[in-house]
């Protein structure tokens, strides 16, 4: 049963002691020969706990519409919180009259199954067994006994379907959506394989409040430029600021940041506006938060094979469950190898990753999570799509340039990384009252770079400067959370109560190399001629050292729901150039604070208003050698949050307002940043996720952006920062079939709009809006056979029309081509 509605007080009263609440060991098996005869079939019944099973007096609101029988057991399911699977020869040809209003899962089965050739019941281990009449006598079939397991969404657990419930990201406890005065989007693990997605980026485009892949179409190993709110995302080569793993920062030496295969991720959560009352520095845009696939005791296993567009091929795998009997010891397995060439010519990836977990339960009150990995990307020939305004956004003398014409040099260019995380989660529960968590996180990159981009086209429009670039960046990361959680009460207050420390440091070496090269005369590209090695014109060794303390109340009362938090960071960094010799040093401190109110309607509505702060200390200087000064951030929220009882649905609405003082802004590749005076950004954003009953998946979003550089004693005051829309808006809708001849079919569609941009200060090189379409059909073969139960096969198609498109502009001298069709076949087994 669904818990949203509870508050946490309810929930700490309600609360099973852990291991017993812990994910409940199952396992499904079809028996071939005679016992799957006779139209039934048998599944083997999975037992769920005694606590669990005592759950299902508790009255359920249920809302499922006349539908086939197939369809309406797995609505039954989503909406008791069971995982209900039955075999089709039971249920073909079956129609339900449906189901409405508030009952136990016992009433509700029965008038479920009323009128049809089925009877059902549910066992007092929480076993759903149905029986289908041969005729209109009593004659019965073979028993089917349903696999039902009680399971109760955790905020980093896996999510059935599209829609989330539960986040820690917010508050850094297992929180309902419903009750965060923030707002929150999750990626499940279901919509990213929907979609089939390669990337992060990919991961979060239909994201309300989110923009990605500005630069080159997505297409950067770097990262995916993600933007949050008009902020952050804007790393030349990928790289964002926001980007954390497991509540850890990730951080990086400048171009070594983001860039993370996402199919190591359970889901991938944005938390939006100011986060630093309990992270620290960061954007005050929002933070993207990936949570990271972890043990469970229950059999987790799915190999999976995928080619296409660009000569792609990979194979993934991940693989889990128990290592002993009584499941106190689990483990977890996600690794992938893929090779790919890319849209643009000469260039090919080849990527290997891997992410081993284990989780060892050392009592009903303590458990300990192992998590490591290692990512390995190499591209050959460069990547870096970077083209003159003339001859992509604007006609030159010979037409436009082609998405896949190369700039660069195939030979000089490459991006060899390797990224590295060792880590655990340690939980203690002292009592029903007191819980100590420690989260430890170790992230090292290391890259080897070099490319050739684009300087300046001259006055003739074709003959084309260019520059080379090296650079060598080693980043190691160390961080510590230490969390003390207490849950009680004061009258008639139910509190949750967090108190926190955080020691991060960053040690990061960097080697930058320099120099002009050969220029090519356009529409003709070709490799550069060296005089010698690039020069070195910076070799720093930077230090950096944080340390946060915080505090955060979540406090409820009835519906009413307070949530009061302030954080005191200090951070200092040291940074010394291996060429002078010369040492620069900076120390910052600051307070953030963060108050959210709403109220939480028994109808499954939650208005809400919020304040939040940003703190962020600038590493570097400006180009007159001036030290940066800290970035502050406050943004004011009001939203609504909805969730339709009996729905698996979850509903935003969101008005914001950010401003962010002393922002950085790159003045072009290879050199440097400045500091304006303050940005402000105003928006709305919509957002819906749902998992029907009838089948229907969608998630769509809605953001329109306000952006204004408001101080600022340069030519961009009063403008439109650069590469920030105002309207972006995207729908993904994906239905499977229930029942009948189609039983099994699972067909998408996407439509994803990117509004205007502009690509200069004084915003007079606007770049035009684009609309991309995607697709994706789906089979699940086991419908069809037995044998292939656990099989499917899906197609993908994004940009399904191959729509060109100037995906961004910057500095005033060049744009990026979007990413072309792109078609990928994928094959998966789960068991």
């Amino acid at each position: 049963m669904k818990e949203t509605g509870m508050s946490q007080g309810q929930q700490r009263r309600r609360r099973m002691p852990q291991g017993v609440a812990a994910m409940v060991a199952a396992s499904v098996a079809t028996l071939p020969g005679p016992m799957a005869m006779g139209g039934a079939g048998i599944l083997a019944g999975m037992a769920i706990s005694r606590a669990e099973a005592a759950d299902m007096a508790a009255e359920v609101g249920f809302d499922i519409p006349a539908q086939p029988l197939a369809g309406a057991l797995g609505a039954f399911g989503r909406q008791a919180g069971l995982q209900v699977s039955a075999d089709t020869a039971v249920t073909r040809g079956v129609e339900s009259r449906g189901l409405q209003g508030r009952m136990t899962p016992a009433a509700g089965l029965a008038q479920l199954l009323a009128g049809t050739p089925v009877t059902g019941s549910i066992t007092p281990d929480g076993v759903v067994v149905l029986q289908r009449l041969a005729g209109e006598g009593a004659t019965v079939l073979d028993p089917l006994q349903v696999g039902a397991v009680r399971t109760a969404e955790v905020a980093t657990g896996p999510v059935t379907g599209y829609v989330a419930t539960r986040t820690a990201t917010a508050t850094k406890t297992d929180t309902p959506l419903l009750e965060t005065p923030q707002s929150v989007s999750v990626v499940t693990r279901d919509q990213m394989s929907a979609r089939a997605v390669t990337t992060e980026g990919e991961a979060l485009a239909y994201t309300a409040g989110v923009r990605v892949g500005g630069r080159a179409g997505g297409i950067m190993p770097g990262g995916d430029n993600i933007q949050v709110r008009g902020f952050g995302g804007d790393g030349t080569y990928g790289a964002s600021s926001n980007e954390y793993l497991d509540g850890i920062k990730v951080g990086g030496a400048n171009f070594a940041v983001g860039g993370f295969e996402p199919y190591m991720f359970e889901r991938i959560e944005v938390l939006k506006g100011p986060a630093s009352v309990l992270y620290g520095q960061n954007t005050p845009g929002g933070i993207v938060n990936r949570v990271s696939k972890t043990p469970s005791d229950q059999a987790m296993n799915e190999v999976m094979l995928r080619g296409g567009s660009f000569g792609r091929h990979e194979a993934g795998a991940d693989i889990g469950g128990r290592l002993v009997e009584d499941g106190r010891l689990a483990f977890r397995v996600a690794g992938l190898m893929m090779e790919s060439d890319k849209q643009v010519d000469g260039i090919d990836q080849e990527r290997t990753a891997i992410a081993p977990s284990l989780t060892w339960r050392a009592g009903d009150d303590t458990t300990l999570t192992l998590l490591g990995s290692w990512q390995r990307d190499d591209v050959d020939g460069g990547f870096s799509n970077m083209l003159p305004i003339v001859g992509t956004l604007k006609d030159a003398p010979y037409g436009k340039l082609p998405r896949s014409f190369y700039a660069g040099d195939t030979d000089y260019g490459h991006w060899d990384r390797d990224l590295y995380t060792l880590g655990y989660q340690f939980e203690h529960r002292f009592d029903d009252a007191i819980t100590f968590r420690q989260n430890a996180r170790y992230i090292a990159n290391r890259l080897d770079f070099a490319t050739v981009y684009i300087k300046e086209l001259k006055s003739d429009g074709v003959t084309l400067d260019r520059n080379a670039f090296a650079a060598r960046e080693s980043s190691d990361v160390y961080v510590v959370d230490n969390q003390v959680q207490i849950d009680g009460t004061t009258g008639p207050l139910d509190h949750t109560l967090l108190a926190g420390v955080e020691y991060r440091r960053h040690d990061s070496d960097t080697i930058r190399r320099f120099a002009q090269v050969t220029p090519i005369t356009l529409p003709q590209g070709g490799n550069a001629t060296f005089a010698g090695e690039p020069a070195i014109y910076q070799n720093l060794e930077t230090r950096r050292n944080q340390w946060g303390l915080y505090a955060q109340d979540q406090i409820r009362m009835g519906g009413w729901i307070v949530n009061l938090g302030g954080r005191y960071d200090r951070a200092d960094s040291r940074v010394k150039d291996r060429r002078t010799p010369g040492e620069t040093s900076q120390d910052d401190e600051a307070f953030t604070s963060r108050i959210g109110l709403g109220y939480a309607f028994d109808m499954g509505l939650t208005p809400y208003l919020s304040y939040s702060e940003s703190f962020e200390p600038q590493s570097g200087t400006t180009p007159t050698g001036a030290a940066f000064k800290p970035s502050r951030g406050t943004q004011y929220e009001a939203g609504l949050k909805y969730q339709p009882p009996g729905w698996n649905a979850m509903f935003t609405a969101s008005v914001f307002q950010i401003t962010q003082t002393n922002v950085p802004k790159s003045l072009g590749t290879g050199q440097g940043y400045r500091q304006i005076g303050e940005v402000t950004n105003k928006g709305l954003e919509l957002e819906a996720v749902a998992s029907l009953a009838s089948g229907w998946d969608v998630q769509a979003g809605f953001t329109w952006l306000d952006s204004e550089v408001t101080k600022s004693t340069e030519l961009d005051l009063h403008h439109r920062p650069t590469m920030v829309p105002e309207v972006t808006a995207a729908l993904w809708t994906r239905y499977t079939f229930q029942a009948g001849f189609a039983e099994g079919l699972g067909l998408g569609a996407g439509v994803r709009y990117v509004g205007s941009t502009y690509g200069n200060d004084t915003n007079t090189l606007k770049v035009p809006s684009y609309t991309l379409y995607d697709a994706a059909v789906s089979y699940d073969l086991g419908r069809a056979s037995p044998a292939l139960t656990g099989v499917e096969l899906a197609v993908n198609a994004s940009n399904l029309f191959d729509e060109t498109y100037v995906s961004g502009c910057e500095v005033d001298r060049q744009c990026y081509w979007g990413q072309g069709r792109t078609v990928l076949g994928t094959l998966k087994y789960k068991w």
